[in-house]
């Protein structure tokens, strides 16, 4: 399974570079994988940062680490949910796809403040 998204991801590449590829399915692509890897790095840094805080307060609380591990990655889980849920609902490129969500989820993700960073 890995082989061959590496591989269409070679195919892809080797397109662009020889400019068999159209400007606009090529932008298209490119925004697609921003999507994309914007959801995988903010999906690790949320898990790691919810799980580690979650599990050293709940060690602290309780003393129990096998508690903590399981608490802090079910934490993490939801943080993560959370944030793919954002990053999913206002991108421009998921507009029309449906999403089915818990109401109540969707309107606490809704009035949640969310910081968004963007480097240039």
């Amino acid at each position: 399974m890995f082989g061959a998204l590496v591989s269409l991801l070679g195919s892809y590449l080797e397109a662009r570079a020889l400019g068999k590829m159209g400007a606009e399915l090529g932008e298209y692509f490119d925004r697609w994988l921003k999507l994309i890897a914007s959801i995988v790095i903010s999906s690790y840094v949320t898990m790691l940062a919810v799980w580690s805080a979650a599990g050293l307060g709940s060690l602290a609380k309780t003393g129990n680490p096998w508690f903590a591990l399981v608490f802090g990655f079910l934490a993490g889980l939801g943080g993560t949910a959370s944030v793919i849920f954002v990053l999913w609902t206002t991108s421009p490129l998921t507009k029309g796809i449906t999403l089915i969500t818990l109401s109540q989820v969707a309107k606490t993700a809704v009035e949640q403040n969310v910081t968004s960073t963007t480097r240039s």
